[in-house]
């Protein structure tokens, strides 16, 4: 018989029948090295026994659903956002800040602290667009008669501008040239309409 390495465990566990376990045992007699590798497997089991099971008491898992709510329920008192499992909070919350966001741009001046408009635009009233329309037509006529070597009186004599002294003296133009670099395209396009309308070359 060869060596019964295999039919160890099996005469360990009362597997094999009568006969076969006889020629086991016979063989243990006679082979030290099967012998051997038999007294190691009985070491194992002897270290091994029967594992240990432990069981709680049953008032330990009686707790479990009370200390969990607790735990549960100081985490959401300590919580600084509101429970986004809340099907109604992810909607509602969302949209309220939109709404909130949109109301308060449609409502917001957006003017500099200098009193310009984002972009070099400037709020112009209407009185003020066609005051400013008035002494860019004046200057531009009486700058064109002065070029052309019209005498002012010759001017005044053909009745095509009616002169104002006071704004003549107050209109700076690199202060004209500084209003209309502060347009924005609206308030340029209709500027550049009225003096077409107005203006007599």
């Amino acid at each position: 018989m060869q060596h019964a390495a295999q039919l160890l465990i099996d005469l360990l566990e009362g597997r094999l029948d009568d006969a076969v376990s006889r020629d086991v045992e016979r063989h243990l007699v006679e082979c030290p090295v099967c012998r051997e590798d038999w007294q190691a497997i009985q070491a194992v089991k002897d270290t091994s026994g029967d594992p240990v099971t432990f069981r709680p008491v049953p008032e330990y898992f009686s707790s479990i659903l009370p200390r969990v709510r607790s735990r549960l329920e100081e985490r959401r008192r300590w919580s600084l956002i509101p429970d986004m499992s809340n099907s109604i909070v992810r909607v509602v919350l969302p949209a309220t800040f939109a709404i909130i966001a949109i109301a308060t741009l449609s409502h917001l001046q957006l003017t500099a602290p200098d009193g310009q408009a984002p972009e070099g635009r400037m709020n112009v009233a209407p009185q003020e667009l066609a005051d400013f329309v008035s002494t860019v037509d004046l200057l531009s006529t009486v700058e064109l008669a002065t070029a052309a070597g019209i005498d002012d009186r010759a001017l005044l004599a053909s009745g095509d501008v009616v002169p104002d002294p006071a704004g003549l003296e107050d209109v700076d133009p690199t202060n004209l040239h500084a209003m209309l670099d502060t347009f924005g395209n609206e308030e340029a396009n209709e500027l550049i309409t009225r003096l077409g309308q107005r203006t007599t070359l």
